[in-house]
């Protein structure tokens, strides 16, 4: 017994000696592996988490407007070449009355008439003869007709007196100026109402003399300008014009009543013929200088580039050119409230919030990875902050 108690001992002692019991070591190798697990999943993380925020940036309209000097040989910085070319041109154009504005007036009413002569004998009648229709209204010859013995002749006639009283209907008509017993034997008939016993009369309105002065005025300039590029020798691309009426009649007054009129216009023109490329290189420094911080221009409309002619002298062959340039500016990618590291713990409502207030954006979506994460990453380079285009 006491051999095998010794034995014992010692196997306990051997086996505290060589290391740790069998349920420690699983505990110690559990843990380890749950520490190897965490770290695994950090470096997880870290690896793939991620905030992607697109923004839509607002826009914001900004102009420039500045006057350039345009000369045959530029020497300074505001300005460019041009040529100068100048014409002159005169026309004189009818125009059609439109009718417009016209007013109702009376008119002698008119119809045709058959004279019959149921005697042996002719009947001459003269210019301006009365007829008198069976409704008592006056009528008269147009000219001199003879009716032959036991035939009819057509004739026409106008009424005695102007307005709707002449318009009537076919009846009988007899000639006062007659014997009595002749009017029998010579008399008319008609077979159709008279009518025209009112008119409309074009009246010309100072409206429509506008019309007609715009009209011929367009015209002129178009043949002056073509005129004018003909006489260029060089490839300038830019032109603008200037120009001058010299000259305007009128051949009527407005409120004449009349079917057409005449306008004769005289009118100077004076070409300048510009560098475009070099104005358009101007004009784009002119506009940046009023670019915010923080901003870049989405487009610069330099097809619509408005130049007009400020003043011009052709003695020393030297214009100014009023210019105005438009373009459209946004938030810039580099700008300070597109940070990442603005954004960092944010939610997605803070995210928008931030942007949409300011007025610096229009839209915003803001999207996580993994799909469980809620806020933008701490970590800077897992952020991303995009610009849509608007």
């Amino acid at each position: 017994m006491a051999k095998r108690a010794a034995s014992t001992k010692h196997e306990r002692v051997a086996h505290t000696s060589h290391g740790v019991s069998l349920p420690l070591y699983r505990r110690i190798v559990l843990i380890f592996a749950a520490l190897v697990a965490a770290m695994l999943f950090v470096v997880l993380y870290v690896l793939t988490v991620r905030a992607t925020i697109l923004v839509t940036s607002v826009q914001k309209e900004i102009s420039s407007e500045f006057l350039v000097g345009a000369v045959l040989i530029p020497t300074r910085e505001q300005e460019v070449q041009a040529i100068i070319r100048s014409g002159s041109l005169g026309r004189t154009q009818t125009f059609i009355a439109s009718g417009e504005g016209g007013q109702l007036v009376e008119e002698k009413a008119n119809g045709t008439v058959t004279l019959q002569n149921i005697s042996s004998r002719v009947q001459p009648l003269v210019a301006t003869t009365r007829l008198l229709s069976a409704e008592g209204v006056l009528f008269r010859l147009d000219r001199s007709v003879t009716v032959p013995a036991n035939g009819t002749v057509k004739a026409s006639v106008h009424a005695d007196q102007v307005g709707l009283s002449g318009e009537i209907a076919p009846t009988r008509f007899t000639i006062p100026g007659l014997a009595q017993s002749r009017q029998a034997e010579v008399y008319a008939t008609s077979a159709e109402a008279f009518t025209d016993g009112t008119a409309t009369k074009k009246a010309i309105s100072e409206q429509e003399i506008l019309s007609a002065k715009n009209t011929l005025q367009a015209a002129l300039v178009s043949d002056a300008e073509s005129m004018l590029r003909e006489q260029l020798e060089n490839d300038l691309t830019g032109e603008v014009f200037s120009i001058e009426v010299e000259s305007v009649d009128l051949s009527v007054e407005p409120g004449t009543s009349t079917d057409s009129f005449d306008v004769t216009m005289s009118v100077k023109v004076i070409g300048v013929f510009y560098d475009r490329a070099a104005l358009e290189t101007i004009a784009k420094r002119q506009l940046y200088q009023g670019l915010g911080d923080g901003q870049d221009f989405f487009t610069i409309d330099t097809q619509g580039m408005k130049v007009d002619v400020d003043r011009v002298d052709e003695a020393t062959s030297h214009a100014t050119l009023r210019v105005v340039l438009v373009g459209r500016a946004i938030t810039s990618q580099t700008s300070d409230a597109l940070d990442p590291a603005r954004f960092i713990g944010m939610s997605q409502k803070e995210v928008t919030f931030l942007l949409l207030d300011p007025g610096v954006a229009t839209s915003v979506d803001v999207n996580f990875f993994p799909f469980w994460v809620r806020h933008v990453p701490r970590l800077v380079d897992r952020v991303s902050v995009k610009l849509q285009a608007p």
